[in-house]
């Protein structure tokens, strides 16, 4: 009989051991890490709609903000942590400017309202990224700058992390003073010059004389000109404040002769200009060539799409922004940036890519030489340049490019060419992989890799670089048929009301959207100008292989 015990208890102990086991398992699984990020939240007048925010004022999420207006401040963790892992986050004013009496109060940003930027909610696989931990709003009084910190503590071995972010309080100057510096000289490269030919630069003129259109009204000020803001906290100098001052009002009709007649002080802030998109530069002009002074150069630089969502995001009329969000590219993934990325930069990060076509402009040899590997998605700035019309569309590229072949040159691209830059083979000739490859020496910028690098549609479409194992293999008509070739499809024109409106063409460049019913469709809008009536894609056409049955082409 003990000896029966003694087995039932071995027998138990064996249990719990294997329990202790399973448990020991879980317990080491790693905890999610925090990746804990403090941001500047942007906030459109899509969203003051969408999410019921009232008369809450508009933010761009830059770091130079206008004395009376709102900063809104995002502290962000991992999605992966439980929210009861969040135990607390606590915000601190540190710094702020002598006299100052602004103080960090709650956002009226809820719950409801997620993080601001797409990619900051989920990657290109749909699976979420991060989540609010906390939120904050600091309205700068004065001019000068804030510093806030974000001390944010999570239980479940996630951690804990301290965070600062620098905001730049500071009053509207207009375009006359930073004509100044930004017209060429020793002193900056000559922004001004360009940026006055671009249609940015001439909207509000051309509106105010009824040329734009026989419908702009007051209504429609905020976003083309500067510094607009009624609230009575914003009291900066923009233009809704020296309009006030001069006693200025609206033009009963639009007509020639408004934009003449208006006060020489107004036009200085007037038409959309470099504080628009920059933010308010007081600080930046008054620290003029002194990089000694803290958080120079005082005012926005970014390549991020909220920049340009503060007027393209206000559906249905104003739809760009939407419609960016709703594409890959608004969130691709981080991988290929950061450090050591440096071969990737040109196509995977948006400064890169500026970068890389500056090089085209100039007529020199791009080189990875301090490339911009900082993660932004390809975002507005990362094809148009705010400040140059010489393209079309202010494309950042002429309508031509070489191939990753090293011979071809497309000429026939049209807008389509800047997508060719990044969509082809980039791994050199066929023969690279064949000959080069093989003694392990470099087949592309990044170094030696083998076949295509990715998404060769460039290649496809122009028929060239391929495969072909000594057969003759016809290419499609597209490259010669389709005006534009890339964008013409792939950015057909989708008007509201139509269910695939924000979900396929235009910047969301998808071919297929998703209907109330949750299935797939293709939206071939596009297609049946040229084919005919047509449902999908693979239309059935002919017997491509001879079995005596008629096959899609796909």
């Amino acid at each position: 009989m003990k000896i029966h015990v003694l087995l039932r208890r071995a027998s138990l102990l064996a249990a719990m051991a294997l329990l202790a086991m399973g448990s020991a398992t879980t317990v080491m699984a790693a905890p999610p890490a925090l990746n804990g990020k403090v941001v500047l939240r942007q906030l459109t007048p899509t969203e003051i709609k969408t999410y019921s925010l009232g008369s809450a004022q508009g933010a761009s999420g830059m770091t130079a903000v206008g004395v009376g207006q709102p900063a809104y401040l995002d502290a962000l963790v991992n999605a992966a942590i439980a929210p009861s892992n969040i135990v607390s986050v606590t915000w601190t004013l540190t710094g702020k400017p002598s006299g100052s009496i602004a103080a960090l109060v709650a956002s009226p940003l809820g719950t409801n309202v997620p993080p601001g930027n797409i990619y900051d909610r989920i990657n290109n696989s749909g699976a979420a990224v991060t989540q609010v931990a906390g939120r904050m709003m600091l309205r700068p009084d004065m001019a000068g700058q804030y510093t806030v910190t974000a001390a944010i503590v999570t239980a479940g071995g996630s951690g804990t992390t301290n965070l600062t972010v620098q905001i730049t309080g500071a009053t509207y100057v207009g375009v006359q003073t930073c004509e100044l510096c930004h017209s060429g000289g020793a002193i900056a490269q000559n922004m001004y010059t360009p940026w006055s030919q671009t249609p940015h630069a001439t909207f509000f003129t051309r509106a105010i004389d009824g040329i734009e259109s026989d419908h702009y009204s007051k209504n429609c000020i905020s976003c083309h000109v500067l510094g607009y803001d009624t609230n009575t906290n914003a009291i900066n100098g923009g233009f809704d404040d020296v309009a006030l001052t001069l006693g200025w009002t609206f033009p009963a009709v639009l007509t020639n002769g408004n934009w003449a007649a208006l006060p020489s002080q107004l036009k200085n802030l007037s038409n959309i200009q470099c504080e628009n998109c920059h933010g308010p530069g007081s600080e930046h002009a008054a620290a003029l060539g002194n990089t000694n002074v803290s958080n120079w150069p005082r005012i926005g630089i970014t390549f991020s799409a909220s920049t340009c969502s503060q007027c393209h995001d206000s559906a249905p009329n104003h739809s760009k922004s939407a419609e960016w969000n709703n594409s890959l590219h608004a969130r691709v993934t981080t991988i290929p940036t950061g450090a050591g990325r440096a071969a990737c930069a040109r196509c995977h990060t948006a400064g890169g890519f500026a970068q890389f076509t500056d090089a085209l402009a100039n007529n020199v040899t791009y080189t990875t030489n301090n490339a911009d590997t900082v993660y932004n998605p390809i975002s507005c700035q990362t094809c148009h340049d705010p400040h140059d019309a010489s393209n079309p569309h202010q494309l950042r590229t002429p309508q031509s490019v070489l191939l990753a072949d090293g011979i071809t040159t497309v000429t026939n691209a049209g807008a389509g060419a800047i997508c060719m830059n990044c969509h082809q083979g980039r791994n050199g000739s066929v023969s690279n992989s064949i000959f080069l490859y093989p003694k392990l020496l470099q087949t592309w910028a990044g170094g030696n890799a083998f076949g295509p690098h990715d998404n060769p549609a460039s290649d496809m479409l122009e028929g060239v670089n391929g495969w072909t194992y000594g057969k003759v293999i016809p290419s499609s008509a597209h490259r010669g048929a389709v005006a534009d070739t890339c964008v013409g499809c792939h950015m057909q024109t989708v008007t509201n009301g139509d269910p695939a409106f924000l979900q396929a063409g235009g910047h969301t460049w998808n071919m297929t959207y998703t209907n109330s019913l949750g299935a797939s469709v293709d939206k071939v809008d596009v297609c049946i100008k040229c084919h005919g009536p047509m449902s999908s894609f693979d239309m059935v056409k002919i017997d491509y292989n001879g079995d005596g049955v008629i096959e899609g082409v796909q």
